[in-house]
């Protein structure tokens, strides 16, 4: 059990992700693989869950992604996201307030700003944007408050541009006004 859920270490190429991720950012955020099945997430306490299943149906089942070039980047965009819930400290009392919209757009903004630092190149933004509609509002309802596919892109391009010329990450502030005030 690690952070209230039951899990195991987690495996490759996963651990290795999250650990160029945490190197990058100087944080070190645990990752496991949860024993349940179900989305990557990130929980109080700094740990991160992602189930290989749960990836495997929706990277090469759901989105039909099954070339290794393609799919490594998309993990490094859906980690880098669940770092970014801990980095911007979303679990804390004080971000108790701060509506969910605004932590998901947030995080998706980060994970744009931690690829394009990176120099991952290699993301399809058609990719993205299929990957955000399947996993935002447009897929699973408004009641999960992670934006739709459109405002979740321009989050995460808006990230990846910030990088680009050198602007710092925004933390809790999601791009281009979306999000609640």
């Amino acid at each position: 059990v690690a952070c209230g859920e039951a899990a195991q270490p987690a495996g490759e190429p996963y651990k290795t992700i999250v650990a160029q991720l945490n190197d990058m950012w100087g944080t070190n955020f645990p990752v496991y693989e949860s024993l349940k099945v179900g989305s990557p997430h990130a929980r109080r306490g700094g740990c991160i869950f992602y189930n290989r299943q749960f990836l495997h149906s929706l990277l090469q089942q759901w989105m039909r992604i099954d070339d290794p070039d393609t799919v490594r980047p998309m993990l490094y965009a859906i980690f880098a996201h669940e770092i970014g819930h801990l980095a911007h400290g979303d679990f804390d009392p004080a971000s108790e307030n701060v509506p969910v919209r605004n932590k998901e757009l947030a995080a998706d903004q980060f994970a744009g700003y931690s690829l394009e630092r990176m120099g991952i190149r290699r993301l399809d933004p058609v990719e993205v944007t299929r990957y955000y509609q399947l996993t935002g509002d447009d897929f699973v309802g408004a009641a999960s408050g992670h934006g739709n596919g459109g405002e979740r892109t321009t989050a995460f391009q808006d990230g990846w541009h910030r990088a680009e010329v050198g602007l710092p990450e925004q933390g809790t502030q999601p791009a281009g006004g979306l999000g609640e005030p």
